[in-house]
């Protein structure tokens, strides 16, 4: 078969189901092999553990493909192979594998292919996962020791038991329970007691107090939509921002964000946030350990004003020294939810605390942002019990129409709310007008 033909499709078919049974059926991974069908040069690809592991193209005919240059100009491999590790030409009986060098090496048995692609990477794992040990050791070490006292790692060997690896796609990462360590280590907890601040509208906080609910939006909805690319972007060199969008939105609908501050009856948030300072600022106490179950309560960390990142450079530096070093990869499990914690220089003078909850499966409403005209989802959860905050005070802002008689109002309207079981809590909440009396 001439390069550009026709293929034989019970060749196809008969190919895809060998390396289904050899590969899928032999998989040792959670998530395992699978077999997609593609258009363009090759018929289809091999998946393994959510990434590409191979190119497959089936042909009656491997003469066309023996010639390094050729191959590689007519079918574009150096690009293929920036996106999979292995290239493979087959008619069935001899199989030509591909991976970081123009010359393929020919095999004749699928079970020798497999030997390649997995035994023989496997069976050198453990040597891998020492070697990764003691280089992210050495590194945490040197950028944040304090996470190795926090997590009672005295010797690099200690860390063995916080990695995973995988030989496969030549992957390591941390643990879920060290990986929250790794952040943690990264961006400050609210003290217990501690105050935030959240400045909204009155409607806004009528409809809390009416309801005794919290809401959090979607992600989709926030004002700064690029916001949502930034870590991704930082982290692979200003990664084109379409090719996160498109991903993004499929998965943003399960986490959501409410904004406070630290900035307690600041006149440049009463003017951002507020409608010109005519709304409110509700205030609330940290309660509890800061981190709930899906709910996680942190400060913002924000770029310096050259555009350096430093908790974000620790995250980067690792995968950079890991991929040089080792040629291994990293990947940060938990980065989807993390990454809303990181924010560019300008946003700084906003002294952001973020509380943050994610779900597989949230209880959401739905509505209309009429800021941005997104149709997205939110949540709502009990203004008391429910969250690592809850509502000590409420001050009204320098341009609040009818200060005075909207303060009593108010303050009779949180005593009508909610039930018996937060009366007590309710009764402490306090109505005080701003002490910006020059601001008009």
């Amino acid at each position: 078969m001439k390069l550009g033909e026709g293929k034989n499709l019970d060749l196809v078919k008969d190919i895809k189901r060998l390396f289904s049974d050899r590969f899928a059926a032999k998989s040792r991974a959670k998530k395992g092999f699978s077999m997609v069908d593609i258009m363009g040069a090759f018929d289809f690809k091999i998946r393994y553990s959510n990434r590409n592991l191979a190119y497959v193209k089936i042909t009656e005919d491997l003469n066309p493909y023996v010639v390094p240059s050729v191959t590689f100009k007519l079918l574009g491999f150096s690009e293929l192979l920036s996106d999979s590790l292995y290239l493979i030409i087959t008619d069935s009986r001899t199989f030509l594998i591909w991976s970081d060098t123009e010359t393929p090496v020919r095999v004749e048995t699928i079970d020798e292919l497999y030997k390649i692609m997995v035994t023989a990477k496997r069976d050198s794992e453990d040597y891998i996962k020492n070697e990764i040990s003691k280089l992210v050791y050495n590194f945490i070490l040197e950028a944040r020791p304090s996470l190795l006292h926090k997590a009672s790692i005295e010797y690099s060997e200690d860390l063995i038991s916080q990695l995973d690896y995988d030989g496969v796609i030549n992957q390591a990462n941390f643990i879920p329970e060290f990986e929250i360590d790794v952040f943690g280590s990264l961006l400050d907890d609210v003290p217990e007691g501690g105050e935030v601040y959240r400045y909204s509208s009155l409607s806004t906080l009528l409809n809390t107090i009416e309801n005794c609910k919290y809401r959090l939006n979607c992600i989709v909805a926030m004002n700064d939509r690029s916001e949502i690319n930034y870590v991704d972007r930082y982290l692979n060199n200003n990664l084109d921002l379409h090719q996160v969008i498109d991903s993004e939105v499929k998965y943003a609908n399960k986490r959501f964000i409410s904004s406070l501050t630290e900035r307690k009856d600041d006149l440049t948030l009463w003017r951002m946030y507020t409608d010109n300072a005519s709304g409110v600022c509700m205030v609330f106490k940290a309660v509890s350990n800061p981190m709930f179950d899906g709910c996680f309560l942190k400060k913002v960390s924000y770029a310096k004003s050259n555009n350096r990142h430093d908790d974000l450079d620790v995250l980067k530096n690792l995968m950079d020294r890991l991929k040089a070093t080792l040629k291994v990869d990293f990947k940060f499990y938990t980065l989807y939810i993390w990454k809303h914690f990181f924010k560019p220089y300008e946003y700084s003078d906003e002294k952001e605390v973020r509380l943050l909850y994610y779900s597989s499966q949230p209880k959401r409403s739905w509505g209309l942002n009429t800021q941005n005209g997104i149709v997205s989802p939110y949540v709502e959860f009990d203004l008391f019990g429910a969250l690592p905050i809850e509502l000590q005070s409420v001050i009204l802002g320098p341009r609040l129409a009818e200060s005075e008689v909207n303060k009593v109002q108010i303050e009779e309207a949180i005593v009508d709310s909610c039930g018996d079981s937060v009366a007590k809590k309710r009764k402490r909440i306090k109505v005080s007008l701003s002490k910006i009396k020059s601001y008009r």
